[in-house]
C-alpha cells in the first residue's frame, strides 16, 4: 500500500488543491490500493447487516409472488402480444425499489420548489441511459436528495456510510430507494463492489467524491473510491456542483431567501481497467475534482 501525506484543501488564496491521497482514510468514497474485487461481489455487505437482509428477503419473496401469479397470466397471451411494450408493463414482475423511488422523487422536488425553489444548469450531460457516475460537492444533508430530485429520467443510486443502513427506519428507507452503503473502516476496497456491479447493468450511481460533507461549504481533496469504480467499469463520471445547501442547511432546512441549484458539467470519459494502478486512480480523481471545481467557480446557477 502506497501512503502519502493528507494535504489541505486551499492554499491561502483559497484555490482548491486537487491532489488526491492515494490510501483512504476511510470516509464515503475513499478506498486503500491494490483494490482486489471479490467473486460474490454484491451479496456479502449487506449479510453483515440484519435489518437489510431483511428487506432484500421481503422483497425477493413479493416479487417472487407476484412474478408467479403474472407468469400464469401470461400463457394465456397469444404468443404474437407477448413481446410487445404494453405485455411488458403488463406481466413483468415490478421492482419494488424503483416503484418507492419513483413515488418519492416527485414529492421531494415539489417539496424543495415549494419552500425554496431550484435552479438546475446542464441537465442534457446525463445520459438517457447506460452505467454513469455522478459525482459532485458534499456540503449538507440535503445534498442527496436535491441532485436525485432534478434528475427526472432515471433513478440515482447513491453511495452512504454503513452507519445509516443501521439505524432500524432510515435504513429500510434508503435501502428501498436503491441505495448502496461503503464502509467507511474497510481498507481493502471491496465495500465499492455494490457501486461497480450496478455500473455494470447500466445504473446511474451517485457519490461524493470528497468523502464526507464539507464543515466549511468548500471543496476538499477527493478520495480514490470515485475513481475506482470509474476505471473498474470504464463508466463516464458527470461532475456536479450544489449550491445554497450548506447555508439553508446550517438554518436546520429553514429558507433563507436563497434558491438551491444544481449545476452538472460534461462527461469525463474514463478508460476501463481492469486493475487500475495508483497513478491512473490519482489522474482520474483530480480530473473529477477539477472539474467540480471549475463548476463551482462559475457562482450559483441563475
Amino acid at each position: 500500500m502506497i501512503n502519502e501525506p493528507s494535504q489541505k484543501a486551499t492554499d491561502e488564496t483559497g484555490k482548491v488543491i486537487l491532489e488526491a491521497e492515494v490510501a483512504g482514510d476511510g470516509a464515503t468514497g475513499g478506498v486503500s490500493v491494490p483494490y482486489k474485487e471479490t467473486e460474490s461481489s454484491g451479496s456479502q455487505p449487506f449479510s453483515q447487516l440484519s435489518s437489510e437482509a431483511s428487506l432484500e428477503e421481503e422483497n425477493k419473496g413479493e416479487a417472487s409472488l407476484v412474478g408467479g401469479v403474472l407468469g400464469n397470466i401470461k400463457k394465456s397471451v397469444p404468443d404474437s402480444l407477448r413481446h410487445t411494450a404494453l405485455a411488458k408493463v403488463c406481466f413483468e414482475p415490478p421492482d419494488f425499489k424503483q416503484i418507492g423511488y419513483r413515488f418519492a422523487r416527485p414529492l421531494v422536488e415539489l417539496y424543495y420548489r415549494l419552500l425554496y425553489g431550484i435552479d438546475v444548469e446542464g441537465l442534457e450531460n446525463i445520459p438517457p441511459e447506460g452505467g454513469c457516475l455522478v459525482a459532485s460537492n458534499h456540503v449538507s444533508l440535503l445534498d442527496p436528495p436535491l441532485v436525485a430530485a432534478v434528475i427526472k429520467n432515471r433513478q440515482v443510486h447513491f453511495i452512504a456510510k454503513k452507519e445509516l443502513f443501521e439505524i432500524p427506519i432510515m435504513g429500510r428507507i434508503i435501502a428501498s430507494f436503491g441505495c448502496v452503503f461503503v464502509d467507511r473502516a474497510a481498507k481493502d476496497g471491496k465495500s465499492v463492489n455494490q457501486a461497480i456491479d450496478l455500473l455494470k447493468n447500466g445504473r446511474l450511481v451517485g457519490i461524493f467524491p470528497e468523502g464526507t460533507r464539507s464543515k466549511t461549504g468548500k471543496l476538499q481533496r477527493g478520495r480514490l473510491g470515485t475513481a475506482v469504480m470509474a476505471l473498474k467499469t470504464g463508466a463516464p463520471v458527470i461532475p456536479a456542483c450544489v449550491f445554497n445547501t450548506f447555508e439553508i442547511g446550517h438554518r436546520h432546512g429553514l429558507p433563507c431567501g436563497r434558491r438551491l441549484g444544481v449545476r452538472f458539467g460534461k462527461a469525463i470519459e474514463v478508460p476501463y481497467m481492469e486493475n487500475p494502478d495508483p497513478k491512473s486512480m490519482k489522474s482520474v480523481c483530480n480530473q473529477i475534482m477539477e472539474a467540480i471545481a471549475e463548476l463551482q467557480n462559475r457562482g450559483p446557477v441563475k
